[in-house]
């Protein structure tokens, strides 16, 4: 894992510890993760509702990196490149590994199942099929 996170404890960049599980327990844990999180995404679908927030999902992005900060850049009177470094910066603790269509590698058809039950909603409204 190449990510860093900020230790307050002792102002200095630390690496996360790995941590190896078990199929069955990473299967746990992604269950819990699902549930945990189902009331977040929903509060988030509220910034959709807020004229001035501009959605950009992580697959254009990914397709069309230049025509997506340039986007980006008109609207917050920004720079197009300083916005490209920092959204694809692998030194943030929130990014994990930036491709589309990971999960799919973790989730068993169960997890998907619950995803679909707690998530279809939000994830619609955010321009993903479901």
């Amino acid at each position: 894992m190449s990510s860093l996170y900020w230790d307050a404890r002792t102002h200095a960049h630390q690496k996360p510890a790995q941590v190896h599980l078990s199929n069955e327990k990473r299967d746990e844990l992604l269950f819990f993760q699902i549930e945990k999180h189902k009331n977040i995404f929903k509060e988030f679908s509220g910034w959709l509702d807020v004229p001035w927030v501009h959605k950009l999902k992580w697959e254009d992005f990914i397709v069309d990196p230049i025509l997506q900060t340039e986007r980006l850049a008109k609207l917050a009177g920004g720079n197009a490149q300083q916005m490209r470094n920092m959204i694809g910066s692998t030194n943030s603790n929130t990014f994990r590994k930036g491709s589309m269509g990971d999960w799919k590698e973790h989730f068993n058809k169960e997890h998907e199942k619950l995803f679909q039950e707690y998530y279809s909603d939000v994830m619609e409204r955010f321009g993903y099929a479901v």
